[in-house]
């Protein structure tokens, strides 16, 4: 494997273009505009009978949303008579702007009662939850940032309040608490924060200048570099260790000849990599020995201090960005997302980003523009550059899934090659000096994640379109993304991939398990949008292949993350474990759930061990999500999630349920990106 290689592009099997056709256009055709007198001349009898009714026929004031969507008839009936013929859900969750609502009429069953399925539904739903302490009244304002499917309007719900209006103003109310009650516990309010900050838990203590800076410590700081370099890296990569080593020898050597601080040794810009290093490392020594679960997300005093500094550093650095200004700032990142500090983490990595567009590293290196500056040919300075990159780029991936929000660098803009697979130690300014080495390479794994961080993109792309696309095309990329998916995991050097973690050296092992993880989770989110599909009898087969590829990915993330809970040096070693395991368990309960609207289903699952076998590895999951380390923000917020799917997941399967009282009914495929989103939301509207 070459570095001159671009990304291998998923295989260009065609996609083809279907027009989704669950839903046929039904068009009423109205009587001319003539008089009775002609009616009455120009038409039989019967005729005339009919065109009579037709007008006396009572005005529909309300359409369901489906009839209102497809701009069709609707009459206004709940179901409607559309729906019923179609087997559809009927809801009228719309907004309605002309007036106070009416309530829909019930329907007429074949033996000529209406029993109103809808409200029997909502008020089951209500009962249930008002006896375990959740209050089903409706909010005083919509909720504006649900998809329009799902909007809560209050007069829309308090009339007919659905099920699945229900469960999401539930969600919607306790994370809006759970912020309330997250600035009551810090003893702040996001008013006194800076934007950038906003909702993160505040720092211990005053940023550093200059004077207050430590000494270089030869004992103690190079302790901390060598365990960052060790315990803290899995696959990003982004530095040249005997570099970064060196810098931290001339800081001593000043220090010790001419009492220089670090700034007046090595610059601002290497000094705040330092010290962002020292930080993460702080912080990983600090997880791994606390005691107690819920310390997590209260960073030590001494990483949160270099931190400080780091970023005090790079808020004084002077003149254009170099390649550190942008290795420095990444590291922040890093440091924000494990301390759980989402929100300024994802601002300070839009700045990573414009540095790096700005540098070009997101174009391949062309040999003219060294030459041009009068720069001499430096292996290892080009190799890190495309190592920063494609770790950015990885990055950017995933915090826009964790996040559901836009991606920053878009693949057809982007030109950069993959680094070399060299060992740091094989490295120097003229070449590689280890390509005929069979040792494993470190930056394999940096290769192999930034591969999967492309299919992710491409899922999120295609499969998670914002635009209207038919079910099947969403269906054929999943399978086109999990078949290279596959082809990927196939291909991985053994030491990542068929290898077992227990038999690898531990930063071997760390890699190995990342990107089992990513791939895990790959397969959840290309497939789940599938889960509640009813497909047609020629996607069938398809769309069965997503339910398994989803549910085995679950339960992939679901055994890793077993393993982990048992080793502390693992469980902390990457920023998105909880996310990953979100999702596996979301995936897991919305199963379960649906079991009980089709119980056939299940029976056609294969390569599973057996649904409740995974269900009960969820529940076991849960359990130590819900108590593990890192029980801060974040995770409490996938925590109320989690709850309230569970708490559906485990009704009995042969409970009564009230007619039209499905959970997903109406579920769209981006709901599951409202889903995700929902756990950073600001709450601005919310939070005073």
């Amino acid at each position: 494997m070459t570095g001159e290689s671009p990304l291998p592009q998923p295989p260009s099997t065609a996609m083809t273009s279907t027009t989704e056709s669950s839903i046929q256009t039904h068009s009423s055709h109205q009587a001319s505009p003539v008089s009775n007198s002609y009616l009455k001349r120009s038409l039989p009898d019967e005729s005339a009978l009919d065109a009579e009714n037709r007008r006396k026929t009572p005005k529909v004031s309300r359409a369901c949303d489906l009839c209102k969507a497809k701009k069709v008839r609707c009459s206004g009936t709940l179901p409607c008579d559309i729906c019923e013929r179609k087997n559809l859900s009927c809801v009228y969750n719309a907004r309605y702007a002309r007036g106070k609502p009416r309530t829909p009429p019930a329907a007429a069953d074949d033996n000529g009662s209406n029993p109103p399925r809808l409200l029997e539904a909502a008020h089951t739903s209500a009962s249930r939850y008002e006896s375990n302490g959740f209050s089903p009244a409706l909010p005083e304002r919509s909720v504006s940032h649900l998809s329009p499917e799902q909007e809560v309007v209050e007069k829309d719900a308090s009339q007919s309040p659905s099920y699945k209006t229900l469960f999401i103003y539930r969600i919607w109310k306790r994370l809006a608490d759970r912020v309330t009650e997250d600035a009551h516990e810090s003893g702040h309010s996001v008013q006194s924060q800076v934007v950038m900050t906003a909702g993160d838990r505040p720092f211990d203590g005053p940023r550093p200048d200059r004077s207050s800076l430590p000494a270089p410590d030869r004992t103690f700081h190079a302790e901390l570099l060598e365990y960052y370099f060790d315990f803290c890296v899995v696959t990003y990569r982004i530095f040249h260790r005997p570099t970064v080593e060196d810098w931290l020898e001339t800081a001593f050597a000043e220090y010790d000849r001419h009492r220089n601080g670090w700034v007046e040794s090595i610059g601002p810009v290497k000094s705040a990599v330092i010290f962002a290093m020292f930080a993460i490392a702080s912080l990983r020594k600090q997880k791994i020995a606390s005691l107690s679960p819920r310390e997590e997300g209260k960073p030590s005093p001494r990483s949160d201090y270099f931190f400080n500094a780091a970023a005090w550093m790079t808020d004084s650095e002077m003149g254009f960005p170099t390649l550190e200004s942008v290795q420095a700032r990444l590291l922040q990142v890093l440091y924000l997302l494990q301390s759980l500090r989402m929100n300024e983490a994802r601002y300070l990595f839009g700045m990573v980003v414009q540095m790096q567009s700005a540098l070009g590293y997101h174009r391949k290196e062309r040999e003219y523009r060294r030459l041009a500056f009068g720069l001499p040919e430096d292996y290892i300075n080009t190799e890190v550059m495309k190592r920063t990159f494609w770790v950015a780029y990885t990055m950017d991936r995933y915090l826009a899934v964790v996040y559901g929000r836009p991606r920053h660098f878009p693949d057809e803009e982007l030109s950069a090659v993959r680094p070399d697979a060299a060992n740091d130690e094989e490295m120097t300014a003229a070449g590689n000096t280890g390509q005929d080495n069979q040792e494993d390479s470190h930056i394999e794994s940096l290769r192999a994640h930034a591969e999967m961080a492309h299919f992710v993109g491409l899922i999120t792309k295609d499969v998670y379109a914002a635009k209207t696309v038919a079910t099947s095309d969403r269906c054929k990329h999943a399978r086109r993304y999990s078949t290279a998916m596959h082809a990927w995991q196939d291909n991985l050097p053994p030491h990542l991939g068929s290898v077992r973690p227990s038999f690898l050296i531990p930063s071997f092992k760390r890699q190995s398990i990342a990107l089992k993880l990513a791939f895990g989770h790959a397969l959840v989110y290309a497939n789940r949008p599938f889960l509640l599909s009813k497909p047609a009898y020629a996607d069938h087969g398809d769309i069965q292949r997503c339910v398994d590829d989803c549910l085995a990915g679950a339960r992939q993330v679901l055994d890793l993350f077993e393993l982990m809970t048992k080793d502390q040096t693992l469980i902390h070693a990457y920023w998105w474990t909880s996310y990953v395991v979100f999702s596996a368990l979301c995936v897991v309960y919305v199963w379960e759930i649906s079991l009980r609207t089709h119980p056939d289903r299940g029976v056609t699952c294969v390569k599973l061990k057996g649904q409740r076998d995974l269900f009960d590895l969820a529940e076991t999951g849960f359990t130590r999500l819900s108590s593990a380390p890192g029980a801060a923000t974040p995770i409490q917020r996938y925590k109320i999630i989690l709850e309230e799917l569970r708490m559906e997941a485990r009704q009995p399967r042969d409970a009564a349920q009230p007619a039209g009282s499905n959970l997903f009914s109406g579920w769209q495929t981006n709901d599951w990106v409202e889903l995700d989103a929902s756990v950073f939301d600001s709450f601005s509207d919310i939070v005073r």
